[in-house]
């Protein structure tokens, strides 16, 4: 091997550590700085008290844009496969992520009694032996905006884990065998 064939193949490897460099550190800026303010601006929208559709969508599409940079993807390529491989929640997960760690920390009493006594088991709201006696009580609701509320779309969403992430040993395992169950149903 000549001394320039030799050169262009370290050349070129230091070209590939930096581009997995660069993609290392554009995903660590995501997830520290857009991934934070992508969720400031949804409480912020969603303390208006009015679900707006539109300025949801908008940041939706600016998510997707920030994933497409990062990946160095075309302008039109399906972001669930780039979620998926760099194991980002997108934004309409983060719900779905936020919500079942409330619904941990409730079940498990690691937030106030005022939060704990908001949801019911089964097996307190009646006497009967149901094969759901050991799930949350689903309160019924009439309207969409009670179907986004929390008192309704938590014990949902928590009735709907598996066992083995429900009876975690500690909030940290539970969050992460959680984000892996919701990253593997980006595809799905």
């Amino acid at each position: 091997m000549t001394t320039y064939q030799l050169l262009n193949r370290k050349c070129q490897k230091a070209l590939v550590l930096s581009n997995i460099a660069k993609r290392i550190y554009l995903r660590v800026f995501y997830q520290h700085f857009i991934f934070h303010l992508f969720i400031l601006i949804m409480n912020i929208v969603t303390s208006c008290g009015v679900y707006n559709a539109v300025l949801c969508l908008i940041v939706y599409s600016c998510c997707k844009k920030a994933i497409r940079v990062i990946t160095n993807s075309k302008w039109n390529t399906s972001t669930a496969a780039l979620f998926h491989k760099l194991h980002i929640l997108p934004l309409y997960q983060l719900n779905d992520y936020q919500v079942g760690c409330f619904m941990y920390r409730c079940m498990n009493a690691l937030l106030p009694n005022d939060f704990c006594h908001m949801l019911v088991k089964n097996s307190d709201f009646h006497s009967y032996a149901t094969r759901n006696r050991d799930t949350v009580h689903i309160t019924t609701c009439r309207l969409n905006v009670g179907k986004r509320s929390i008192r309704f779309f938590g014990p949902k969403l928590w009735n709907c884990l598996p066992l083995n992430i429900r009876n975690s040993q500690s909030f940290y395992s539970f969050k992460r065998h959680f984000k892996s169950v919701l990253i593997d149903n980006i595809l799905h």
